[in-house]
């Protein structure tokens, strides 16, 4: 089986609009749903314009299915949206073709010189621990994650479950998504925070000491 992999695409000079229209958000989801999880994915939509910060406010787009997410974070106050997609490498191009459909703009970055650089909304991290976790200990690094590094949950863990071993978990956050997937053998688990953490305490929880980084927001003034 190939490994699945990231996909990322930061969007911006986009009008509040546009980005706060939930009506628009579903549209994206369902399209996403129906040409890169052939209808069997599970969809959530997270409108966010009450929390801590406002200028924080938003809607958050996901869908999960086996072994693979789409999320979709917009900040309609900054003109800006993130996209991340993980599944097979195939569906890349058309992930962004169906994302610029529903939210155009000329203005993306798709991250693939950013690792070493600092951006304006913080870090998405990938690990790919050696050592397996079962589905009950994937829901409770979840919880030591939002606790450790200070995260802000907005809604319950979005479960995709076959068995102890074959399983997807995503946690909306405030500060976008935490996300564990498990198919037998290969687990990865990812962190994306709009806003910066020790990543240390990240890496502790997960017993590592090697990741993966890309920096998101780099063009954001």
């Amino acid at each position: 089986m190939e490994t699945n992999t990231h996909f990322y695409l930061d969007g911006y000079s986009l009008s509040e609009e546009l980005l706060s229209d939930v009506d628009n958000m579903i549209e994206l989801l369902s399209e996403i749903n129906k040409k890169i999880f052939n209808k069997k994915g599970k969809l959530v939509l997270i409108p966010y314009f009450d929390g801590k910060i406002k200028e924080d406010g938003g809607v958050s787009g996901i869908v999960i299915g086996n072994n693979a997410h789409f999320t979709c974070h917009t900040f309609c106050y900054k003109n800006t949206m993130f996209v991340d997609y993980f599944g097979n490498k195939n569906n890349h191009e058309k992930v962004k073709e169906i994302v610029l459909n529903t939210f155009p703009t000329n203005d993306i970055d798709l991250c693939k010189e950013n690792t070493n650089l600092k951006g304006n909304f913080g870090k998405h991290i990938i690990v790919k621990p050696t050592e397996l976790i079962t589905f009950k200990e994937a829901k409770q690094i979840i919880k030591r994650i939002l606790f450790d590094i200070d995260m802000t949950p907005i809604n319950g863990v979005i479960v995709n479950y076959k068995t102890e071993t074959e399983f997807d978990l995503l946690q909306p956050i405030a500060e976008s998504h935490i996300s564990v997937h498990r198919q037998n053998e290969e687990l990865v688990i990812d962190v994306f925070s709009c806003k910066y953490f020790d990543e240390k305490k990240l890496l502790k929880i997960l017993n590592v000491d090697r990741y993966d980084s890309v920096s998101r927001g780099i063009r954001y003034n």
